[in-house]
């Protein structure tokens, strides 16, 4: 194979892949549409930074205080996929569920 096929070849894949995640995080956003999630905060409008974390507008918002561990455990599930995953093809798209699923699960632990 050439080397100009070889990245041809490459790059179909490397879009391949691109579209089964962009196809996951659209499954992902109409399922949690469909579960009663608003898309934006309720108050209408979204705000860079949320400070009050006692307020309905708290991880509603672009930042607030939960901005960091959702920076960290981003990074941990990355590395835990890629000591997994490191064999596998699949391991670009497999972090995208963990993902929605830690972000959909903190505001029902705060409701406990």
């Amino acid at each position: 194979m050439t080397t100009a096929g070889a990245a041809s070849s490459h790059w179909s894949s490397g879009k391949r892949w691109l579209i089964v995640a962009l196809a996951l995080l659209v499954v992902q956003v109409v399922v949690l549409y469909l579960m009663g999630r608003v898309p934006i905060c309720e108050c209408g409008y979204v705000k860079l930074w949320e400070g009050d974390v006692n307020s309905p507008g708290n991880s509603q918002h672009l930042t607030d205080w939960y901005t960091p561990s959702h920076i960290i455990h981003g990074f941990l599930f990355y590395g835990l996929g890629w000591l997994i995953l490191r064999k596998r093809r699949c391991r670009r798209v497999s972090r995208l569920p963990s993902s929605s699923r830690w972000r959909g699960s903190l505001p029902r632990i705060r409701r406990w």
